[in-house]
């Protein structure tokens, strides 16, 4: 008898041992749960199931007594999240499937260095013929010269190329317009084939590529060794050929992939081109700590503006848009314009602004508190050339700060180092120098700029420390514009020094000497 017929004579005499239902005592913690875990099993693994149910707190059945459950009672939901739809058979020469496999590691007899090994793979799924390429590193270059040598072992180009969404083949991923890398479209170009990635993270978009890899990393690379590179390419050909060429595969009903791919596919295949592509190196430029431009590992002069503009002069060179003359001042004002933007961007983060405001958005006109006509007179920055300063005061709420700051920007826009700062800030930053003994060294950072804004001056009235630091910097900013804004009028700021030294009132007259209010 049989073990079939065993099992059944055993469940006709002894049912109460051969039912499971009845050996599962938990089961009926679950059963109230069928529908909603029946739902999920359309899209969701048995293991998110139970994780979800869990934290839900609808179940505390162990996840091995929930897998038996659902693999008793939803027998046909839990095949079903587990089928695999088959690809149609793929006509001959129409495709080639490609990839990255890691071999293992290989110690250079050479050197007695130490590399990791990986196999680059093509095949060609029609005949399950393949082509395997060892290599050190899976660089553009490599990627590039392994198609190569693929396409000169074949014979010929498949008609479509379904690679890995890795760099070297893919820039940007995408199901639908996925960005080729620059080198390989030119390959592809070169050859009469076409470039089709499969899904990213999805193996399956490639699997007659997928599934082979173990089988060359036992078949071909366990327990051999290597003298060089160049020796185990030439071995890996050899064994493409003799030995995975010669085996019987079952998906081809015990036939041969070398048999099969010289009597179907070899004459399927596109033409190779009258001379072999030659691999070129493309290599985008970088800017390094240096500001110096780097391509690939040469410095160059400082025109990176130009690298980045350089392909699209030269598109509109080649269609007859651009002279030769042109041509090279188009890239010069390219080179002008990336060196003004850096500049710019530069000084508005040294300014420190709170805000990016600008005259021409703020909608002074249309404010009656605000003089309209003063302050269009201000953002000609005449007074700025002229190293005249201005006090900006009023109550609060009308834009003073908004105003300083906006005439700052208009001053970097036209080349001017600003620093804008709140008073209180500055005296304090002034006051911890004397503490670490870099009082200089923050004067100075104060002083340098063309034009320094003083946002909320006089609010309270200041120390006898801060006053002599106050008149220190209007001494030092001699000749050099200053922006005030205060709550308080000019005639209202004596009070807050009439407690100082004599110094202090020099420094307030200093002030509303050299200050035009508006």
């Amino acid at each position: 008898m049989s073990e079939t017929d065993w099992a059944k004579l055993l469940k006709r005499w002894f049912p109460e041992l051969a039912g499971r239902k009845l050996n599962q005592v938990r089961w009926a913690e679950i059963e109230p749960h069928r529908d909603y875990a029946k739902e999920l099993l359309k899209t969701t693994t048995v293991t998110t199931i139970h994780q979800r149910m869990w934290y839900e707190g609808k179940l505390k059945v162990s996840l091995s007594t929930f897998r038996c459950w659902v693999h008793e009672n939803l027998p046909d939901e839990a095949a079903r999240s587990k089928a695999t739809v088959l690809r149609e058979d793929v006509e001959p020469g129409s495709e080639a499937q490609i990839d990255y496999g890691f071999l293992g590691q290989w110690i250079n007899p050479a050197g007695g260095k130490r590399h990791r090994i990986w196999a680059f793979a093509m095949v060609l799924p029609a005949s399950r013929h393949m082509f395997v390429r060892p290599v050190l590193h899976m660089g553009q270059h490599a990627w590039t010269l392994a198609h190569v040598e693929a396409f000169r072992f074949f014979g010929g180009v498949p008609r479509r190329l379904v690679p890995d969404n890795l760099k070297t083949g893919v820039d940007k991923p995408d199901l639908y317009d996925p960005q080729i890398n620059k080198s390989y479209a030119e390959l592809a170009s070169y050859c009469g084939t076409s470039v089709d990635p499969a899904r990213a993270s999805k193996p399956k978009g490639k699997p007659r590529v997928e599934r082979p890899m173990p089988y060359v990393r036992d078949s071909f690379w366990s327990g051999r060794t290597f003298t060089s590179l160049e020796h185990m390419q030439a071995e890996a050909l050899l064994w493409a050929r003799n030995v995975a060429g010669q085996r019987q595969c079952r998906p081809l009903d015990g036939a041969k992939p070398l048999s099969v791919f010289e009597a179907v596919e070899a004459e399927a295949l596109l033409p190779l081109p009258p001379e072999p592509f030659v691999p070129v190196r493309w290599s985008t430029a970088m800017v390094g700590p240096d500001i110096h431009v780097k391509v690939g590992s040469l410095k160059t002069l400082r025109l990176s503006g130009m690298l980045e503009t350089l392909d699209a002069r030269l598109t509109q060179a080649q269609k007859g848009e651009l002279g030769h003359l042109d041509f090279l001042q188009v890239l010069c004002q390219d080179e002008i314009s990336r060196r003004e933007t850096v500049a710019l961007e530069r000084r508005l983060r040294k300014a420190k602004f709170e805000q990016q405001a600008a005259l021409e958005g703020s909608g002074f006109h249309a404010s009656p508190k605000l003089p309209a006509a003063q302050i269009r007179d201000l953002a000609a920055l005449r007074r700025l050339h002229s190293g005249d300063s201005v006090i900006l005061f009023g109550p609060v709420g009308v834009g003073k700060t908004h105003v300083a700051q906006a005439l700052g920007h208009q001053a970097v826009r036209q080349g001017a180092n600003v620093r804008f700062t709140k008073t209180s800030r500055a005296l304090a930053e002034l006051a911890g120098g004397h503490a670490d003994r870099t009082w200089d060294k923050r004067m100075r950072e104060l002083v340098r700029p063309d034009l320094l804004i003083l946002d909320d001056f006089a609010m309270r009235q200041l120390t006898a420390p801060q006053a002599d630091d106050l008149y220190e910097l209007v001494s030092e900013r001699q000749g050099r514009p200053l922006t005030i804004t205060s709550n308080r009028a000019p005639s209202d700021w004596y009070p807050l020094f009439r407690t100082l030294s004599l110094r202090s009132g020099h420094l307030f007259v200093s002030l509303c000497g050299e200050c035009q209010g508006s």
